[in-house]
């Protein structure tokens, strides 16, 4: 999912007071008593991971590397989404052959896509993008499955990490407004590398990217940011709105679409270190989108943003931010939804068997690797 990232011991809350950290990870390679969850969301999302990697594998190419669901391969790092939801449910389950295959294609991944520099990139990606979205997924996969990783291996996978954190450093991504979701990625990556490294410097660097993202320098970077349509009274930022600004054809500003995907990184960074300042970002972007949202179908109105123009476009709000908030941050006035909205997540993913596409191979480890964490018996994945 690392304490603000000030020590290995806190974690520090937006006043600055320490808060208790979450427990010190097993070693590698000493794998802890697994159990399969109870019935309930942990179920649910384990049987969902298992049946939709099942219905890809039955039509994947004969012979592919591991992890390449289709061929031609338009987008490699979401192939690798996958994987990064098989890591959660097979560190709960214990189940050996979704570990290896998770493992498999990470593997393979790392030594076909890493570049000398540390970066990650692909056949006519942008390098500082595709090793933000990569990182994510190796980084957030590594400390689920540390326990159940041989030494060697947890290395090289920790060493990727610090080498891709490192060439965003150097490519100057952490200074430069790209666009919300991807600085708040950034600033993931920087916690990640921190938190597998025990490196102070990330510790730093994840300090800068959070705190660019938050408000960069408005005489360069006039209107970008954190942008609040609902200024709150509350600390936690609970009866608030706000979003990332996002620069498109439909010029700089709110792009609901985008605002989820703010979100989902918001919520994997909190999951991970339980910064109370990205819990309010969580609180004021969940609430913003909120208002757009049909609690029924669980689509959200996604028309007329800066990025995605169209004058009626409908998604679904699939965030794990419900969960997230629910049951970890103190939102019990959301409660109520957790049940609805984890049907409407099933239902989204299996009308798409078995030709999942991009957005949503990567959406399947980032929600239900997020949701899984989000369940409070669930440490071991946080």
């Amino acid at each position: 999912m690392i304490a603000v990232l000030i020590s290995a011991t806190l974690s520090m809350s937006v006043s600055g007071q320490a808060t208790a950290a979450p427990q010190s990870p097993a070693r590698p390679g000493t794998a802890p008593d697994v159990r399969v969850p109870l019935p309930g969301p942990g179920t649910t999302i384990v049987t969902l991971v298992s049946d939709m990697v099942a219905a890809m594998q039955r039509t994947a190419p004969k012979d592919a590397a591991a992890g390449v669901w289709k061929l031609p391969v338009a987008c490699w790092r979401c192939d690798a989404g996958p994987a990064w939801a098989l890591a959660s449910t097979a560190a709960l389950t214990g189940n050996t052959a979704q570990r290896d295959q998770a493992v498999a294609i990470f593997d393979h991944s790392i030594a076909t896509y890493q570049k000398p520099n540390g970066s990650f990139v692909g056949p006519n990606g942008s390098a500082d993008v595709d090793t933000m979205f990569f990182a994510v997924e190796l980084g957030s996969s590594a400390i689920a499955l540390r326990p159940y990783l041989d030494p060697a291996r947890y290395d090289s996978w920790t060493a990727a990490i610090r080498k891709a954190g490192e060439f965003l450093v150097a490519n100057g991504n952490l200074k430069w407004y790209t666009n919300g979701n991807i600085n708040i990625g950034n600033a993931y990556v920087m916690a990640l590398a921190y938190r597998l490294t025990s490196d102070e410097r990330f510790r730093g660097y994840y300090e800068t990217a959070l705190a660019f993202a938050v408000n960069p320098p408005q005489s360069r970077w006039a209107g970008y940011g954190l942008r609040y349509t609902k200024q709150p009274a509350r600390a936690d930022g609970s009866d608030g709105q706000a979003y990332f600004a996002e620069a498109g054809a439909g010029g700089l500003g709110f792009d609901p679409e985008y605002t989820v995907l703010q979100l989902d990184l918001l919520t994997k960074i909190y999951l991970a270190n339980r910064d109370n300042r990205v819990l309010t970002y969580m609180n004021l972007l969940f609430n913003q989108l909120m208002t757009r949202v049909d609690r029924t179908t669980w689509m959200l109105n996604a028309s007329k943003g800066t990025r995605h123009t169209e004058a009626r476009r409908f998604v679904y709000f699939d965030t794990a931010a419900l969960h997230t908030l629910a049951l970890l941050g103190g939102r019990t006035d959301i409660s109520p939804y957790l049940a609805t909205q984890l049907a409407a997540i099933d239902r989204e993913f299996r009308s798409d068997v078995p030709g999942l596409g991009d957005r949503a191979k990567y959406a399947l480890g980032m929600i239900t690797s997020s949701i899984l964490a989000s369940l409070p018996e669930n440490a071991r994945l946080r």
